[in-house]
């Protein structure tokens, strides 16, 4: 598990570095990025299970959404818990 857990702190670097939005913005972002997420898994939910149909999903696209919302959770986390910890650093008495 420690190296998936490597592999999302190198996103959240990734991520650091590239975006616009910096400190509570970028972290409330990352967060809200999951609501997105969910959306694409109700999407292919609905055209693979014939509510809405279409022939554009498969139960495969169905998976590949639901862990693109468990990386992307896991983003949020490491996220807020990096700046949790930087947080109570700062504030840690000297």
């Amino acid at each position: 598990m420690d190296s998936t857990w490597g592999v999302i702190a190198g996103l959240v670097t990734w991520l650091d570095t590239r975006s616009t939005a910096s400190g509570d913005t970028a972290r409330m972002l990352r967060a809200l990025k999951l609501c997105e997420e969910l959306g694409e898994v109700a999407e292919a939910l609905e055209h693979v299970t014939g509510t809405a149909p279409s022939g554009r999903f498969t139960w495969q696209d169905v998976h590949a959404e639901l862990c693109d919302v468990i990386v992307t959770g896991m983003v949020a986390i490491a996220s807020l818990s990096s700046s949790s910890s930087r947080s109570a650093r700062r504030q840690a008495p000297a």
